[in-house]
């Protein structure tokens, strides 16, 4: 059986690779492959059996690699565990797997491959390409100058943005703090509304930078999150958008 992972983290496709070989010696791996430039460039001459692709990796080629690939080829979405992505792929026939990777839910990924009947799998793929396009016209990264360089920030790795007077500010996972030139209205048209929600006039959090949620006196809702949000700003919903932050919560 030939396999390939499409993923940015290195070190993360090496855990699967090496839980997927300890249950069958007989899989072989191509490189990883961390984009999905790289990937149709691969796939355009090779077909593997089965494609592990990280839920992050979205650019121009994403839709392209569908086309490539024979209709007995399994696509399986990588995503990490309690993120949204992986919660919205749960209500799909999408094969999927979250982070850390167990050996039975790879297991179930080997099964399926040998079970699995063509419509199945074309019905997967379709869920899946419909799963792409809904994220492809959201922002993916922001290039951000700070002194005399310019840094790029990917979407994925931003916990949430918050406003202070004018200016706008992205907090990333590892507590990096960078002005951003949007204004808060404008992010929110700009980012994908399954995995960011406006919580208050201030603030847009990620999904998964919620570690935390907690009922305040009239109705209110705190949230806790990682990282901690500065003091000028507080992680509180609106009360109006409550009943619309719980469902986003549940979907």
């Amino acid at each position: 059986m030939k396999a390939l992972i499409i993923d940015k983290e290195i070190l993360v496709a090496s855990k699967l690779k090496k839980v997927a070989e300890k249950l069958n010696p007989d899989i072989n791996f191509a490189s990883t492959l961390t984009s999905a430039e790289k990937a149709y460039k691969y796939l355009s001459i090779n077909h593997p059996d089965i494609i592990f692709i990280d839920v992050n990796i979205a650019d121009e080629n994403i839709l392209k690699l569908f086309q490539l690939v024979p209709s007995t080829s399994l696509f399986v979405l990588i995503a990490e565990n309690n993120s949204h992505s992986a919660k919205s792929i749960k209500s799909t026939s999408v094969c999927y797997l979250t982070k850390p990777f167990s050996s039975d839910s790879v297991k179930t990924i080997l099964y399926l491959k040998g079970n699995l009947d063509i419509s199945s799998l074309d019905k997967m793929r379709g869920e899946l390409v419909d799963f792409f396009k809904r994220r492809a016209g959201y922002k993916k990264r922001f290039m951000i100058r700070t002194g005399t360089k310019i840094r790029k920030v990917e979407i994925f790795d931003i916990a949430y943005f918050y406003q202070v007077k004018s200016t706008v500010y992205c907090v990333t996972k590892q507590n990096k703090v960078y002005p951003l030139n949007f204004k808060i209205d404008e992010l929110s048209s700009l980012l994908n509304p399954i995995d960011f929600f406006r919580i208050n006039k201030n603030m847009i959090v990620a999904f998964h930078a919620i570690s935390k949620i907690l009922p305040g006196l009239n109705s209110e809702i705190s949230i806790e999150l990682s990282p901690v949000e500065p003091d000028e700003v507080r992680a509180t919903v609106d009360v109006k958008n409550n009943a619309q932050f719980i469902e986003w919560l549940n979907n």
